[in-house]
């Protein structure tokens, strides 16, 4: 009996040729590939969503915290920091300096109207500031 011609039955019992046998189970073969194929390409996809959307959340979530209050430090380092800050007269020579100039620097970063707050009462205790203020 020849090989490609031999009888065989499948799981249903229904006779089956050998070749017609070899061919079902090639197809499946080849199906059950590209499945896999799929599937990991699939996960990949899925992967790299999962990881958009986490930095995109990480992204968001330093925004958030970027736009609350700082906290406050403790009262006990404020104490301390007042006190040297009166003793060493740190502010006054930290507006003086002229290289860098502190004073210009953080002006070109916010508008003199938005800077109203914490540079009149600066002004008022060193008049002479006003001179190195930009122009309008």
């Amino acid at each position: 009996m020849d090989l490609s011609t031999e009888d065989l039955r499948d799981d249903a019992g229904v006779r089956v040729s050998s070749r017609s046998r070899n061919l079902f189970l090639d197809r499946k073969k080849k199906s059950i590939a590209s499945n896999r194929t799929k599937l990991t390409n699939n996960n990949k996809k899925i992967d790299s969503l999962v990881g958009l959307k986490k930095e995109k959340f990480m992204l968001n979530d330093a925004i958030y915290k970027l736009s609350l209050p700082l906290p406050l430090p403790s009262s006990s380092y404020l104490s301390l920091l007042s006190s040297i800050s009166s003793t060493y007269n740190i502010f006054g020579k930290y507006l003086n300096f002229l290289q860098p100039d502190f004073l210009t620097l953080t002006l070109q970063r916010t508008s003199i109207v938005q800077a109203f707050d914490w540079i009149i009462p600066i002004i008022q205790k060193n008049p002479s500031l006003i001179n190195r203020l930009p122009p309008r």
